[in-house]
């Protein structure tokens, strides 16, 4: 199993502190470039600085419905081949810069809370016809009133995060690139398949991100018998 084609993987994340731990969040997205890529440092800084622009967009127009707890804080990008493997495996492009945090007030909901926004292409289905990225919780400002997700949040989600994917795929040093597409959906499933990102969805249920319990283990209660 393979990728079609090599890929530029962008990544912008920060953190969230809760329970006295702080962990990362992070999301990314993946433009695929033709064969003969060689990213330098120099072009690493300019792909670093056009999407840190980016992701602070991005996040200005999320961070009112984010507790000062979670933040903004790094972008990364890196060439992967269609084994999957950084190209370039003695460096990882990674860029972190002062944390922006959130300016909601109240509580945050419980950090393995995730809010999903899911890449649709003009695929319907199969192979990479969709794909999907988990947005760190935000806080019980975003809460509807049945308790699950607020049209007040998944509507600038969908907004800023389709504002987002667009710029990504055109930022200027990525159109530079010879045989750069835009920002897709990529399955590595057989002999792989990319389908371009068309538009973002969401829905108004809450997710989870259970793997986090790989590194934060949950606290086990003891077993209550049965009267």
């Amino acid at each position: 199993m393979s990728y079609s084609s090599d890929f530029l993987q962008f990544v912008i994340g920060g953190t969230i502190t809760s329970a006295g731990s702080v962990e990362e969040w992070q999301v990314g997205m993946k433009v695929p470039v033709g064969p003969g890529l060689n990213i330098s440092d120099n072009d690493s800084t300019l792909f670093l600085s056009d999407a840190q622009a980016d992701a602070t967009t991005w996040w200005n127009a999320l961070r009112a419905y984010y507790h000062s707890t979670t933040a903004l804080s790094f972008v990364r990008v890196n060439h992967i081949g269609t084994d999957g493997l950084y190209r370039n495996k003695a460096k990882s492009y990674r860029q972190d810069f002062f944390p922006l945090g959130g300016t909601a007030g109240g509580t945050p909901l419980p950090s393995e809370v995730a809010m999903v926004a899911t890449f649709m292409t003009a695929n319907a289905r199969g192979l990479a016809s969709k794909g999907r990225i988990y947005l760190p919780a935000p806080s019980a400002l975003a809460l509807g009133g049945d308790g699950r997700v607020g049209s007040n949040f998944s509507d600038p989600v969908r907004t800023a995060t389709a504002q987002l994917v667009s710029n990504v795929g055109n930022l200027p040093f990525t159109d530079a690139v010879v045989g750069a597409g835009d920002v897709s959906v990529m399955s590595r499933v057989g002999l792989g398949a990319a389908n371009k990102v068309t538009g973002i969805r969401t829905d108004n249920l809450w997710d989870t991100q259970r793997r986090r319990g790989n590194r934060f283990a949950g606290v086990v209660s003891v077993t209550t018998p049965l009267p």
